[in-house]
């Protein structure tokens, strides 16, 4: 799928979520919004639906994070396996409260919240799909880099060159990038190390191949 279509989708159900954490928050302390989730049935909510809102609040937050995540806008998690699940059941929950918020008795959580679960919904399906279709079943992009390796570490021990650095940058996101180290020394792999950093807006990968 498309990155740029992802990404406004992961946009998209953020701005939701942010919304939503803000609302279940004012509900948990007690501002009378009631009319607009749990049916309805209370201006200020009871105690125990106070306590609700308040780990819907936390539900939202940690959406906005997987989502994110998911279209590769941040990594905070770096758990691409739980994400992509993750997305996938708020996608299925957010479409249940879709249909919850239709046959709510409370014409306003039918009319207000109804729309919002759908578009939730729908977001998170949308990253959910490309955090799934992008997920590395198999690694061709390394084969052209492994090659690459092998043929300087050929050309280096023609040279008699048994110290050198191999230094990879694989670009994941507008905002992600991953960094990997690897020194030889005399032959024998002396230290390797992945760090983050920045990336630019384009997706790629290059490899730096010096000798030390």
């Amino acid at each position: 799928m498309n990155t740029t279509i992802a990404q406004t989708a992961a946009w998209v159900a953020t701005i939701g979520f942010i919304g939503m954490m803000c609302f279940q928050t004012l509900l948990a302390l007690g501002f009378p919004l009631g009319q607009l989730a749990w049916g309805g049935k209370y201006e200020r909510l009871p105690p125990g639906l106070r306590i609700a809102s308040l780990l819907s609040a936390g539900i939202f937050a940690f959406g906005t994070l997987c989502v994110l995540e998911g279209a590769d806008i941040l990594v905070v998690l770096d758990q691409p396996t739980l994400v992509t699940y993750a997305v996938w059941i708020l996608a299925a929950l957010f479409g249940s409260s879709t249909l919850a918020n239709l046959a709510s008795p409370s014409k306003w959580e039918k009319r207000i919240m109804t729309p919002i679960a759908l578009t939730l919904s729908l977001s998170c399906l949308i990253v959910a799909i490309a955090s799934f279709s992008d997920a590395p079943t198999s690694t061709p992009t390394q084969e052209p880099l492994l090659r690459q390796i092998d043929e300087a570490e050929k050309q280096w021990r023609e040279q008699e060159i048994a110290s050198y650095r191999i230094e990879v940058l694989t670009v994941r996101g507008t905002w992600h990038a991953q960094v990997h180290l690897i020194t030889v020394r005399n032959g024998q792999v002396v230290d390797e190390s992945a760090s983050c950093t920045p990336a630019p807006a384009e997706l790629g990968e290059w490899m730096l191949l010096r000798c030390l």
